[in-house]
C-alpha cells in the first residue's frame, strides 16, 4: 500500500467514522440547560429596557430558555427613546463549564458596545460575543476556557452607543451533550447528509435515460434538475405548506432513492465515472469552507458568517434566502416578512433548496432533536449549494483539455480566490447564478468546437440545445437578479457563435427562457407588488422603498433628467477608476470594521478584496500573460486557447457593460458573478498551463496570499477558536492533497 496509501486510507477511515459519530451526536437530547440567575438575579439595569410581549423566537434560542420560569431578556434600546447608554449586570452566580447566553444587537460593533463575563477574583474579563445579529436574536454557546476564573463570575453588558444597540437574556448553564454537537464530527455529518441531497440531483443524471455519460452531459441535466426542483418546491410550499412538506417529502425521497441505486449498480458493475470525481472535489471543496467557517466563533449564531472574515462583513443579503424558506415552512405570510425589503425583491430559487433541506430535517424532529440546530442546518446547505461552482469549473477545465490532476490543480485554485472564499461561505445566491451561466457557456462552446465555425446545426441538435441555454439562462436570473448583465453578454456571444442558427434558436431559447422566468414575474406582480428594488438601486441609484407607486422606468427618468451628459461621463469615468481600485468606492465601506489593529494587515487586504472589482483578483492576474504569450506557455490546444481567451472578453466586456449600464455602485457583489468566474477560470488555465518556473511562482503566490490573508489571519480577529474544528480542517486539507487524481480528461466530447 505505501505509506502514502496508508495515510490516505487512515485518513478517509477517520472521515468516514466522523461521520458516524456525529450522526449519534446530532440524535443524542442536549441535556438540561439550568438558569445561572433566578428572574431577581440582576444587579443594574441602567438604560435597559425589558421586553414586554415580544420575545425571541422558537429557532432563535432553545424552547427550555424561553418556557423557564426565572427567563428575562433585556434590551438598550426602546420605542420612544431609541437607542439608550447604559449598563446591565448580573449578581454574581457559579461558573459552570459551558454557558448559554439568549444575545442580539450589535456587541463590538463599535467599542462602545461589549457583552462579557467578569471574574470577581481578578476582574480579568471574557467576550461573549463579538458580531451583529441586527434584529435577531442568537444564542451564544459558551466553553469556558480551562483556567480561567475559579470563582464566581457576572455578566455585563455595556453600552455608550445612541445609534445601536445590545439585548441579551438570562445566562443558562449548558451540558457537555450540547458541547458535542458543535465538535468537528457534528459538523462534518451535517455537510454529509445536505451534500448527499444535493448531489443526487446530478447522480441521478448520471444514470438518466439518453445520457451521454460525458461530464458535461450529467452536469447539464443535474444544473436542470436542481433548478427546477428548487423553483417548483417555493411555488408549491408558497400554495399549500402541507402539499409542499407532503410533494417536498416525495422528491427528497426519489432523490435519495434513485441516486443510491445509481451508485449501487456501479460498485456492483466496476463502473467508473468521471462527474464522480468532479463530485467528490466539490464535496471536499465545500467541506474545507464549512470547517473554516466554524473552526471559531463570534458569538453571533446565525449571524457568525456575517463576521467570520472581519473587517470584511455584510449586511442581512445571506439571511434572506434562509428566513423565506422558513418562513414557508412554517406557512408564515412572506409579503412583509423582510420589513423594508420584500420577498420579491430577489427571485426564489436558493430559498426553495433551502426549504428542502428543511424538510429533510423534519424526521430528526420527530427523535426529538432541539430546534437550534437548524441555523447551522440551513448554512451549511447554502454553502453546499452556492459551492456548485466547482462542478462547471472543473468540468470547462476538462473541457479545455486539462488532465486530471491538473483539473483538479485549476480547480482548488479558484476555490483560493477571494471571491470564492467569501462568496461561498456568506451564502446570498450569486456564486450559485454564476454556475447556472457558466455550465451555460461551456456547454455552448463544446457544441461549437465540435461543428466548427460557421456550421450549422442538424435539425434534430438544435432545439434542444437552445432550449436548454435558455433554461440554465433563466434559472442563472432565478438565483440572483445581478447575473443579468453576464446573461445579455453571453446571449450575444452565442447570437454570434451560432449566426446561421440563430433565427430559428433565439424564439426556442426565448420561450424557455420565459417559461421558467414569467411565473415569477407574475408572482412578483399579484403578490407582492412591486418587488423591483434592487433594479432601481442599480439603474438609478435608489432603493425607492417608500416609492412603489413609482415604475422602475420613471424612477430612472428622474434621476437621468437631474443630471447633464457631462455628469454622465463624470460618473462613468469614476466607474472605471473604482473598478480599477483608483479611487475610494462611494458605497460598501461603511458595512466595514476598522482593520488598523488587524495581524499582518490581512484586513486591510480583505477589504481591498472584496470592494475592488480588478484589484480582487491578486495574483490571478499572473494567468494573463500565458494566455496572451506563446514562449510563456507550454504547447496547448488551440481550441482550449481560444475558450479561455473568449472567457476573458466575456468577463471584461459584462463588468465594462455593467460600468456603463449601472448607476453608482460598482464593488465587487454588484457585478455579474459569471462575469468574475469566467476571469477566474480563464487566469487558472492560463497558469496551469504556464512553463513549469512560471507555473509554480503563480500557485505559490495565488496560495500563499489567500492562506495568509484569507486563511490564517482571521482566526486572530475571533474570540473564540474551535480547536477540535480547525484540527479537522488542516487533516481535511491534507486528505485532500493525498488523494489521487482523476483519469486523464478525455477530449470534448
Amino acid at each position: 500500500m505505501g505509506m502514502i496509501g496508508g495515510a490516505r486510507f487512515v485518513g478517509l477511515s477517520v472521515l468516514f467514522g466522523s461521520i458516524l459519530l456525529g450522526a449519534i451526536f446530532f440524535v443524542l437530547p442536549v441535556g438540561k440547560l439550568t438558569p445561572l440567575i433566578g428572574r431577581d438575579g440582576w444587579a443594574v439595569t441602567d438604560g435597559f429596557v425589558e421586553y414586554g410581549s415580544v420575545h425571541p423566537a422558537i429557532l432563535e434560542v432553545h424552547k427550555a430558555v424561553l418556557q423557564s420560569p426565572e427567563t428575562r431578556f433585556w434590551r438598550s434600546w426602546s420605542p420612544t427613546v431609541g437607542a439608550m447608554r447604559g449598563r446591565l449586570e448580573t449578581k454574581p452566580f457559579d461558573l459552570p463549564a459551558y454557558l448559554v447566553v439568549p444575545y442580539g444587537g450589535f456587541a463590538h460593533e463599535a467599542s462602545n458596545i461589549e457583552l462579557e463575563l467578569e471574574c470577581l477574583g481578578d476582574e480579568s474579563r471574557l467576550p461573549i460575543a463579538f458580531a451583529r445579529t441586527n434584529n435577531d436574536w442568537s444564542e451564544v454557546f459558551m466553553p469556558v476556557p480551562p483556567g480561567w476564573c475559579g470563582g464566581r463570575v457576572r455578566m455585563i453588558a455595556e453600552t455608550q452607543s445612541t445609534t445601536d444597540w445590545i439585548a441579551v437574556g438570562t445566562p443558562f448553564g449548558a451540558t457537555r451533550l450540547m458541547w458535542l454537537k458543535r465538535t468537528a464530527p457534528a459538523v462534518i455529518f451535517d455537510h454529509a447528509i445536505l451534500f448527499a441531497l444535493f448531489a443526487s440531483f446530478f447522480v441521478i443524471a448520471m444514470g438518466a435515460p439518453g445520457n451521454t455519460r460525458t461530464p458535461l452531459a450529467s452536469l447539464t441535466l443535474g444544473s436542470l434538475l436542481l433548478g427546477a426542483g428548487g423553483l417548483t418546491t417555493f411555488y408549491v410550499f408558497f400554495a399549500s405548506p402541507l402539499f409542499g412538506g407532503m410533494f417536498a417529502g416525495v422528491m427528497i425521497a426519489c432523490l435519495l432513492a434513485m441516486s443510491g441505486r445509481n451508485l449501487a449498480v456501479w460498485l456492483r458493475r466496476s463502473e467508473r465515472h468521471d462527474f464522480i470525481e468532479t463530485l467528490l472535489l466539490w464535496y471536499l471543496i465545500t467541506l474545507v469552507y464549512v470547517l473554516l467557517l466554524y473552526a471559531t466563533d463570534t458569538g453571533a449564531g446565525a449571524w457568525h458568517p456575517n463576521a467570520r472574515f472581519a473587517p470584511v462583513m455584510w449586511s442581512t443579503d445571506n439571511q434572506l434566502p434562509r428566513m423565506v424558506a422558513d418562513a414557508l415552512y412554517q406557512g408564515r405570510q412572506l409579503p412583509g416578512l423582510l420589513g423594508a425589503w420584500q420577498v420579491s425583491d430577489r427571485p426564489p430559487l436558493q430559498a426553495g433548496l433551502l426549504v428542502l433541506a428543511r424538510v429533510l430535517f423534519a424526521p430528526f424532529n420527530a427523535l426529538g432533536v432541539e430546534l437550534f440546530a437548524v441555523q447551522r442546518w440551513y448554512e451549511v446547505a447554502g454553502l453546499i449549494v452556492n459551492g456548485i461552482w466547482v462542478l462547471p469549473v472543473a468540468t470547462g477545465l476538462a473541457l479545455m483539455k486539462l488532465g486530471g490532476r491538473q483539473v483538479r490543480l485549476g480547480t482548488v485554485l479558484v476555490a483560493l480566490s477571494s471571491l470564492a472564499i467569501f462568496n461561498t461561505i456568506y451564502v446570498w445566491p450569486k456564486l450559485i447564478g454564476g454556475a447556472f451561466a457558466l455550465t451555460a457557456f461551456f456547454l455552448a462552446w463544446a457544441v461549437a468546437t465540435r461543428i466548427g465555425p460557421g456550421e450549422k446545426l442538424a435539425d434534430g441538435e438544435r432545439p434542444v440545445l437552445f432550449a436548454v441555454l435558455g433554461a440554465l439562462a433563466a434559472f442563472s436570473l432565478m438565483c440572483h437578479g445581478g447575473t443579468f448583465f453576464g446573461l445579455v453578454v453571453l446571449g450575444l456571444w452565442v447570437a454570434w457563435r451560432f449566426r446561421r442558427d440563430i433565427a430559428v434558436g433565439a424564439p426556442i431559447a426565448a420561450a424557455a427562457f420565459l417559461g421558467i422566468v414569467i411565473p415569477w414575474l407574475a408572482w412578483q406582480h399579484f403578490v407582492e407588488p412591486p418587488g423591483n428594488a434592487l433594479a432601481k438601486f442599480a439603474l438609478a441609484g435608489t432603493f425607492g422603498m417608500k416609492e412603489h407607486d413609482i415604475g422602475l422606468w420613471q424612477t430612472i427618468h428622474r434621476s437621468y433628467a437631474g443630471i447633464s451628459f457631462f455628469d454622465w461621463l463624470h460618473m462613468k469615468r469614476d466607474a472605471f477608476s473604482i473598478l480599477a481600485g483608483l479611487q475610494p468606492s462611494p458605497c460598501g465601506v461603511g458595512e466595514l470594521r476598522p482593520y488598523s489593529s488587524d495581524v499582518f494587515s490581512a484586513g486591510r487586504y480583505r477589504a481591498f478584496d472584496f470592494i475592488y472589482v480588478l484589484p480582487s483578483f491578486r495574483f490571478f492576474w499572473l494567468g494573463l500573460p500565458p494566455l496572451l504569450i506563446p514562449a510563456l506557455r507550454r504547447p496547448v490546444d488551440d481550441d482550449a486557447l481560444r475558450a479561455g481567451r473568449t472567457m476573458l472578453v466575456l468577463g471584461l466586456a459584462t463588468i465594462a457593460l455593467t460600468a456603463l449600464v449601472m448607476w453608482k455602485c460598482f464593488i465587487v457583489h454588484d457585478q455579474s458573478y459569471e462575469a468574475l468566474l469566467w476571469l477566474l477560470v480563464a487566469f487558472s488555465w492560463g497558469l496551469i498551463v504556464a512553463r513549469i518556473w512560471y507555473r509554480t511562482l503563480g500557485l505559490a503566490l495565488c496560495a500563499i496570499y489567500a492562506g495568509v490573508v484569507w486563511g490564517i489571519a482571521p482566526f486572530f480577529g475571533q474570540i473564540r477558536v474551535e480547536a477540535d474544528i480547525t484540527v479537522a480542517l488542516v487533516a481535511v486539507i491534507l486528505l485532500a492533497i493525498l488523494l489521487p487524481g482523476g483519469r486523464e480528461a478525455e477530449a470534448a466530447r
